[in-house]
């Protein structure tokens, strides 16, 4: 299929399918158009209903040929006289319509099945197709969003296992000098008799512990909140629109697959039996006959129905599939014009305009997440300056601290075995943040929903609902015909009294009479005048009548 890209946005190409100008071609009665939407939306969102109504020329004229052809077919039923085989009777014996009729029919039941093959192929497996793709991506987002949770959740564990240690530190930190005030008010620093900045790296590993209760205590929740939103935005706008309606599509076109085979091949049958034998007195022959009236006829109609109103209703979807997926907006644009005026959570309108729009360089500033890279800094740093608070301990040495300080050397121990495990506990804290950015992050799931957008809804959806609009709407039509010319499927005049005594009349006309002796083979009088008539009349082009009383006695 032949493309038109149009650039979006971060180098993302959206290739819009060459079906979406013919589709939009589509006259609209004069309502608004998908631009006229888009501009105003905002001001009167009543619009949309106005815009819905114009989708409905190609719905209304498919269901104005259905209706008008079923009421014709019911005034032909009410006439059989004047119409003949057209009111469903049988053909009588001596009808020269006979067979084009039935190579008409035949031919018919040949296109019912090819546009059946076309149908399915083209459309009801592109539209799957679509269906597959938003579903697997979907899929992938649900993937990320759980591991994301599941980071969480550790989150949520390494927050306790820091809390606890937080409540130990601080603390000890806060009285890591007592003779000299935590040398803040003492003349000879620790600094000063050592050579090593312990008091500011004491300062700094408390300011990095605070900004740490800090991001347990609120940071968590926004992530928390975040996710939340991501995972409603998914759920709203894909698993409602694609599951709840997945396994009902998938069940009723089956079921209607299995009857646009099974008709026309019944129907094909019966019309090559009937075809041999016109006038066959088999049992199997009037039940089959019976089973062609009573069961594929009215199934033949349902089809029919059926596969009109899919293609009325797929029309309608079809256009405006077509209209989404416009080059002049791109899909993306669309939705996020549409967002603009939609009434939803502001944080939750930011991660869904971020993620499926893929402008994730725009919208970086306001991403609910970017605190976390802010916070990763903060966090190194505290890391640092927790460890050289460390190293500084190491190298003054416990003994020397108790000494300047007033504490014993047992409470510098003890306090370098806290530290360490604050120091493992913030490596923890990082690492599960960086993984959290890595899922959570507009440039991994944006791809995803993107992909889902343009190859399931604008690639092969609307490839498949116009398919099968096509398809289904040669399906009715031809179904039409068949309903018309059903008398093709019936035996030559058996349970019709005027067939019947036709019948009986060609049996006296063409029937040789025994003879004995070698002689020639008599035609009664009467027959063989009526025979004369009837052919005189063909001559001069009039009809055959045939009266009742015309039968010949043989006794």
């Amino acid at each position: 299929m032949l493309m038109q890209e149009t650039a979006i946005a971060d180098d993302v190409l959206y290739e819009q399918p060459d079906i979406v100008p013919f589709l939009q071609s589509i006259p609209r009665m004069g309502r608004p158009t998908w631009s006229d939407v888009l501009e105003q939306y905002d001001e009167d969102p009543t619009i949309v209903m106005h815009y819905l109504s114009g989708l409905t020329l190609v719905a209304a004229i498919v269901s104005t040929v259905v209706i008008l052809t079923f009421l014709v077919i019911a005034i032909l039923k009410c006439l059989p006289e004047q119409v003949g085989f057209l009111s469903g009777r049988r053909f009588s014996p001596w009808s020269r319509n006979t067979m084009p009729i039935r190579v008409v029919f035949l031919i018919t039941t040949l296109g019912w099945i090819v546009c059946t093959i076309l149908g399915y192929q083209e459309g009801i497996d592109h539209i799957s197709k679509g269906v597959h793709t938003i579903e697997r991506k979907s899929g992938d987002v649900d993937d990320l969003l759980y591991l994301a949770n599941s980071i969480v959740t550790k989150l949520d564990e390494v927050a306790i296992e820091s809390s606890d240690i937080r409540e130990v530190l601080v603390p000890e930190l806060a009285n890591f000098c007592p003779k000299s005030g935590n040398s803040a008010i003492f003349d000879d620093s620790i600094f000063d008799l050592t050579g090593f900045d312990v008091d500011n790296d004491v300062q700094g590993t408390m300011d990095g512990l605070q900004d740490l209760g800090d991001f347990l205590d609120n940071e968590m929740k926004i992530i928390e909140a975040g996710l939340d939103y991501t995972s409603d935005a998914k759920a709203n706008y894909f698993d409602i629109t694609v599951e709840e309606s997945s396994d009902h599509f998938h069940r009723v076109f089956f079921i209607l697959k299995v009857l646009l085979y099974l008709v026309p091949v019944c129907l094909v049958m019966g019309v090559v039996w009937a075809w041999v034998q016109p006038q066959s007195q088999h049992f199997l022959t009037k039940a089959y006959e019976a089973f062609l009236q009573w069961i594929i006829l009215p199934l033949l109609i349902v089809v029919t129905i059926a596969t009109a109103s899919v293609a009325a209703s797929f029309s309608m979807v079809a256009l405006a599939n077509a209209d989404v997926c416009t080059g002049e907006t791109t899909p993306q644009g669309t939705i996020l014009k549409l967002l603009e005026g939609a009434a939803m959570n502001p944080e939750e309108r930011l991660v869904l305009e971020a993620y499926i729009t893929g402008k994730c360089s725009v919208l970086a500033q306001e991403d609910p997440f970017g605190f976390l890279e802010d916070y990763r800094t903060q966090l190194d740093v505290a890391m640092l300056d927790l460890q050289s608070l460390r190293s500084d301990m190491h190298d003054v040495t416990t003994p020397i601290l108790a000494d300047i300080c007033g504490r014993s050397e047992n409470d510098y121990q003890a306090l370098l075995h806290v530290l360490h495990d604050m120091k493992e506990t913030m490596g923890k804290l990082d690492d599960q943040i960086a993984d959290t950015q890595k899922l959570v992050d507009c440039r991994i799931i944006s791809p995803v929903l993107t992909e889902a957008l343009n190859d399931g809804v604008c690639n092969f959806s609307l490839h498949g609902f116009a398919s099968t609009f096509i398809c289904f709407s040669a399906i009715s039509l031809m179904g039409l015909i068949l309903i018309m010319f059903r008398s093709s499927y019936l035996r030559v005049g058996q349970d019709d009294n005027t067939n019947t005594i036709d019948m009986m009349v060609d049996d006296d006309i063409i029937r040789p009479f025994p003879t004995s002796g070698g002689k020639k083979k008599v035609v009664p009088p009467r027959a063989a005048s009526f025979r004369a008539a009837r052919a005189k009349n063909t001559e001069f082009g009039l009809p055959s009548h045939r009266p009742p009383f015309l039968k010949y006695d043989e006794s």
